[in-house]
């Protein structure tokens, strides 16, 4: 662990739809069951080693079973459907709890975006359509439906372009000059 940290130097641990160990060790799926497959890697001493380093950690998730929620464990055991069993243990220091975890992240690219001033930093919806496609034709399967249709958390995969386009506009417009037009 040390090694990660000496070798990369990190300012900050951000992650996004990574799932935690909940409080009795094991990690569930967002329907409570426990995961028992070999191949999930589970990233939490990271977070744990990143804290005890004072490094400022982030979560960016959806269902209340991934690394952050553990930071409003009370209100996922309370909120969620199964939360008593999905829950994350898992705190980060700042917790961003949203509907759709790409989603949250395309909203973090989108506010860094705006900071330099640069919308074309955001991807366009074309990017997402590839970057969704590729991860589909790779295997991938989408979370609800456990399918590789064109979806994104049951939702087609239009609306995330949707997403993508409408952050940029958004950004784009808000980097204008505010000296013209009837408003100003």
């Amino acid at each position: 662990m040390d090694k990660i940290f000496e070798e990369t130097k990190p300012k900050a641990l951000v992650s996004a739809e990574r799932l935690g160990p909940g409080a009795d060790g094991r990690t569930h799926n967002a329907t409570g069951h426990p995961i028992e497959d070999p191949a999930l890697v589970d990233i939490s001493p990271l977070v744990t080693a990143a804290t005890e380093r004072g490094i400022p950690t982030i979560g960016i998730d959806d269902h209340g079973n991934e690394l952050g929620f553990g930071t409003i464990y009370d209100v996922v055991v309370k909120t969620m459907p199964k939360g008593d069993k999905l829950a994350t243990t898992i705190a980060t220091d700042v917790v961003l709890p949203v509907m759709m975890s790409n989603w949250g992240c395309y909203g973090v690219e989108a506010c860094l975006a705006f900071l330099i001033g640069q919308s074309e930093l955001i991807h366009s919806p074309q990017d997402e359509a590839r970057i969704l496609r590729a991860c589909l034709d790779a295997g991938g399967l989408e979370a609800m439906h456990c399918t590789t249709d064109f979806l994104v958390d049951g939702l087609d995969g239009e609306a995330s372009m949707a997403i993508c386009h409408l952050l940029r506009a958004v950004v784009r417009k808000n980097l204008e000059s505010t000296t013209t037009g009837l408003a100003h």
